[in-house]
């Protein structure tokens, strides 16, 4: 049930003529089921131009159309091509449905993304809110402290100066002491 292109076919037309009796009345529904039964026993024909010559090719039955005589085809091969073509459009189904539902999953695990990253967005644009609002308060804090450190250390300064003078003092009787005792 197969037949080797020998040649480039430039279309499935072209390509169903060569291999089945297309004439007569009906030509044109009679060419479509056979271009359409050509596609379903080979799924990679759907892009005939891409198909490089010598090809393999399974030969499908199509009721009411004959075969064109000289293509040759083996009662058993057919079996054997048709149950490897069936297992080959399930494999593709099954790899169709698996590359659907990862689009799927990488779809919604997008979707959960960018739910997260626009939550993260509005929980940064309210807390720039808050620090532009604390920002204000912080820096009249900041101000109150270091005026307050100016008073203290203005306080402890003048300390300083009465205890230097209070030492001095203390020194200079100490010294008027010594004086006397000596």
């Amino acid at each position: 049930m197969n037949i080797e292109i020998s040649r480039k076919e430039l279309n499935l037309k072209t390509l169903a003529r060569k291999l089945f009796e297309i004439k007569g009345t009906g030509a044109t529904a009679k060419e479509e089921r056979a271009v359409e039964a050509i596609v379903h026993a080979n799924p990679h024909l759907a892009r005939i131009d891409r198909i490089p010559a010598g090809t393999v090719v399974a030969i499908p039955n199509v009721e009411g159309i004959s075969r064109i005589p000289g293509v040759r085809v083996d009662p058993e091969e057919t079996d054997e091509m048709e149950t490897s073509i069936a297992g080959l459009q399930e494999a593709l189904d099954d790899a169709r449905k698996a590359m659907v539902r990862a689009q799927r999953e990488r779809a919604e695990a997008d979707e959960a993304s960018l739910a997260m990253l626009a939550k993260s967005r509005d929980e940064l644009a309210q807390l720039s809110e808050a620090v532009k609002t604390q920002l204000p308060k912080t820096e009249k804090a900041i101000q109150q402290h270091q005026a307050e450190l100016k008073e203290r250390e203005a306080q402890r300064d003048a300390e300083l100066k009465k205890l230097q003078q209070g030492l001095s003092i203390i020194n200079e009787l100490l010294q008027k002491q010594n004086r006397l005792r000596s």
